[in-house]
């Protein structure tokens, strides 16, 4: 059985296949011709339904939807999308790719089983220009082990001495929250996301 979390993308045929609650905004049917692919979103759905965000030409293109699960015909995981290869890359100069690059090895080596999500993840499956001079690197830690805010704060600092601002997501079962609102905010309640809602912890590594 597969298995879908928060941050995969799904490949589907057509903007027919998608099911939503009010209307559907031209640019929608337009992205979807273009690439064709949808982001699982945290969220409850319907039953053989996945809940899915479809992705515009820019930031204010967003738009939440639920596909059929029979209807997807293909899935990457975001760990299976940070090993993508090269060739997608629109503008290899760009500083998130040379810090990717950077950071990619230290993870393996580690053994650190995390994805990619968010503007680099689509650019990298789709080919479609979406990152640019000022992205983030977001990445999505599963299986992570607890940190101490002193060691949580040592990773952010390595990560963001090679450039882009990386934003850390610490998945726990489809909940989720900031590395680096834990490191801020650790003593007085963290923000965590769960598919019920957002609300705040005390021991957010624990949910």
């Amino acid at each position: 059985m597969v298995t879908y979390n928060v941050h995969d993308l799904v490949f589907f045929p057509d903007v027919t296949d998608l099911t939503y609650a009010g209307s559907c905004p031209d640019w929608v049917a337009t992205a979807v011709m273009r690439a064709p692919v949808g982001v699982i979103r945290r969220g409850q759905a319907p039953a053989g339904m996945l809940p899915i965000g479809i992705r515009g030409s820019n930031k204010s293109q967003r738009f939440g939807a639920y596909l059929p699960v029979t209807a997807v015909t293909d899935h990457l995981t975001s760990q299976e999308i940070r090993h993508f290869g090269r060739s997608n890359r629109q503008d290899k100069m760009l500083p998130i790719w040379q810090a990717l690059d950077q950071i990619n090895p230290y993870l393996d080596t580690h053994q650190y089983d995390w994805g990619l999500s968010g503007s680099a993840a689509y650019e990298l499956v789709t080919g479609i220009p979406t990152v640019n001079q000022n992205s983030d690197l977001d990445f999505i830690a599963f299986n992570q082990e607890q940190l101490t805010p002193p060691k949580a704060q040592h990773l952010l600092d390595w990560l963001n001495s090679f450039g882009p601002h990386a934003d850390v997501q610490i998945m726990r079962g489809q909940a989720g929250f900031s590395l680096e609102d834990y490191c801020y905010h650790h003593g007085q309640g963290v923000l965590v996301k769960s598919l019920q809602g957002p609300y705040l912890s005390a021991d957010p590594w624990n949910e």
